[in-house]
C-alpha cells in the first residue's frame, strides 16, 4: 500500500512542477521568437536604409537619373541574402540579381507585390506625391515548405519620381535558428522532467517515512499481541479440556459450550490478527461461505 502511495506522490509532483515547467518554458520560447524576430526586422530595416541612401547618393542631376552600382547591389545580395528590386515610376531597375533562389525571383516578387495589396491593403505613392514620408510594410511570405522570406515593400518620392523598393530576406537561417531553439527547450524539459521525477520519488519516501515507520510499530504490536495472547488462550482450552475429561458432566453445561465456542471464535479473531499484520504483503485473500441458521445465531448471541 505505501508503495503504492509512494508512487501516486511521485506522479503527482512530476506532473504539477513539469506543467508548471512547460509553461515557463513555452513562455521563454515565444519570448526568444519574438527578440529574434525584432532582430531579423531592425536587420532589414538597416539593409532598406542603406538602400535608399545610396540611392539618393546615386541621382545624377546633370543626367536626372539613378546609377546605381550593380556590382554593390549584386554584394549587398550575396552577403545579406536578399532578394532586391528597385522600381523608378514602376519601371524596374535592369538588375537581374545574383542571389538564387528555389522559387523564380520574379514569381517571388509578383507574389510578394500580391499579398501586400490583397491581404495587407498596401496602397504606393503617386508618381507626384513630393512628400519625403517613406510607406513602408513588413510580413512574411511562405512560397514553398521549404521557402521562407521576410518581405519589406517601401516606396518614396524622390526628385519627382516614384520610387520602389521589395526586399526579401531568406529566412532559412532563422527558421533553422528557431528550431535549434526549440530542441535545445526541448532537451532541458525532458531532462529537467526526468531528475524532477527522481526528486519527486525520494521526496515522496521522506513524506511517507513516519506513515512507514507508523505501520511498522502497528506490525510488531499486533504481532507481540497475537502471540501473547495465545499462551493464555491455550492454557484455558487445555484446563477445559483436562476439567471435561476428568467431570464428563460438564460437557452437558451451557456454560462449557460458551467457553469452548468463545476459545474457538479468540482463535479464529488471534488468527486474523496474524493475517493483517501482514496485509501489505502479496496474498491471495479468499472468503469461506457457509450456510448460517439465523435462529441458531441469534440464541448464540443471546446466550452471551
Amino acid at each position: 500500500m505505501l508503495t503504492k502511495l509512494r508512487y501516486k506522490f511521485t506522479c503527482i509532483c512530476t506532473f504539477t512542477t513539469s506543467i508548471v515547467l512547460l509553461t515557463t518554458m513555452i513562455v521563454l520560447f515565444f519570448i526568444s521568437k519574438e527578440q529574434l524576430d525584432i532582430r531579423y526586422e531592425h536587420d532589414l530595416d538597416a539593409q532598406l536604409n542603406l538602400l535608399i541612401y545610396n540611392i539618393q547618393n546615386s541621382y545624377s542631376a546633370e543626367h536626372q537619373q539613378y546609377s546605381i552600382s550593380y556590382s554593390w547591389l549584386s554584394q549587398l545580395e550575396s552577403t545579406n541574402h536578399l532578394v532586391i528590386q528597385i522600381s523608378e515610376n514602376n519601371k524596374p531597375f535592369h538588375y537581374k540579381g545574383s542571389f538564387q533562389t528555389p522559387t523564380k525571383r520574379q514569381t517571388l516578387l509578383e507574389d510578394a507585390a500580391n499579398l501586400a495589396t490583397e491581404n495587407y491593403h498596401y496602397n504606393f505613392l503617386p508618381y507626384y506625391n513630393t512628400s519625403d514620408t517613406l510607406n513602408s510594410i513588413q510580413f512574411h511570405l511562405r512560397p514553398s515548405r521549404l521557402e521562407h522570406y521576410l518581405v519589406n515593400i517601401s516606396t518614396f518620392s524622390l526628385h519627382y519620381s516614384n520610387m520602389q523598393i521589395i526586399l526579401l530576406k531568406d529566412m532559412k537561417e532563422y527558421d533553422q535558428n528557431l528550431h535549434y531553439q526549440g530542441l535545445i527547450y526541448t532537451l532541458i524539459f525532458l531532462v529537467a522532467t526526468f531528475l524532477l521525477s527522481l526528486f519527486s520519488y525520494w521526496f515522496a519516501g521522506r513524506v511517507i517515512l513516519p506513515i512507514a515507520e507508523n505501520e511498522k510499530e502497528q506490525k510488531e504490536f499486533i504481532a507481540a499481541a497475537s502471540h501473547e495472547l495465545r499462551s493464555p488462550l491455550a492454557v484455558l482450552t487445555t484446563n477445559t479440556s483436562a476439567l471435561c475429561e476428568e467431570y464428563p458432566i460438564i460437557k452437558t453445561s451451557s456454560f462449557f459450550s460458551s467457553i469452548n465456542s468463545e476459545c474457538q471464535r479468540m482463535t479464529r479473531l488471534l488468527n486474523d490478527l496474524s493475517l493483517l499484520s501482514y496485509a501489505d504483503t502479496k496474498i491471495n485473500w479468499s472468503l469461506e461461505l457457509k450456510l448460517t441458521e439465523v435462529d441458531t445465531l441469534l440464541l448464540e448471541l443471546h446466550d452471551t
